[in-house]
């Protein structure tokens, strides 16, 4: 799928990354993610991952799920 022409959004967006991901290159997200307009926006790189960071660091994303989502979904 080809999401380049989606970069308007009406929500927050926080966007997992993981630093050696091959099944969705972590450069083609990253330069994405800089051409997106949202509300409020973060990107979380997990330097240690690659596809599956839930599974490669649960404690980082438990911590930025309950951080950085969370609040957003008060």
């Amino acid at each position: 799928m080809n999401f380049t022409k989606d970069t308007e959004f009406h929500c927050p967006i926080i966007l997992f990354n993981g630093r050696h991901d091959d099944t969705t290159s972590s450069k083609v997200a990253a330069d994405w993610f800089a051409t997106i307009h949202a509300p409020s926006k973060k990107l979380v790189w997990f330097e240690n991952s690659a596809h599956m960071m839930q599974i490669e660091e649960p404690g980082r994303v438990l911590v930025h799920l309950v951080e950085d989502v969370r609040p957003l979904a008060r």
